[in-house]
């Protein structure tokens, strides 16, 4: 299979009404359709949350790159996590800012 992707794929794949996507028989990576960003927060929140909660069990840390946004994660996130209860001391963040550069200076 090739990777790359010619103007002509990107003109077929435009054509595909969003509502066949998720299932399309041509699809080559997973694709999960959500009615809003606030949906797709949540979705974000469980499957971190699904992996933080993986690694414990294996015993071993978990590591992170979080950017800046988007944000509808976060109030999931932050809500799952107090009540359940859930240890986060085995959790690494790093910060991901896309606007500045590599000495945290603003980007113009």
């Amino acid at each position: 299979m090739s990777s790359s992707f010619s103007l002509r794929d990107l003109h077929t794949w435009c054509a595909i009404p969003g509502a066949e996507l998720e299932n399309h028989p041509d699809r080559r990576i997973a694709l999960r359709v959500v009615p809003d960003s606030a949906a797709m927060g949540r979705l974000m929140a469980e499957e971190l949350l699904g992996w933080i909660t993986d690694a414990r069990t294996a015993g071993r840390p978990f590591r992170a790159i979080l950017p800046c946004g988007p944000m509808a994660w976060m109030d999931p996130f932050v809500q799952r996590v107090n009540a359940g209860s859930i240890n986060l001391d085995h959790v690494e963040v790093f910060h991901m800012d896309e606007c500045l550069d590599w000495q945290g200076r603003e980007l113009p």
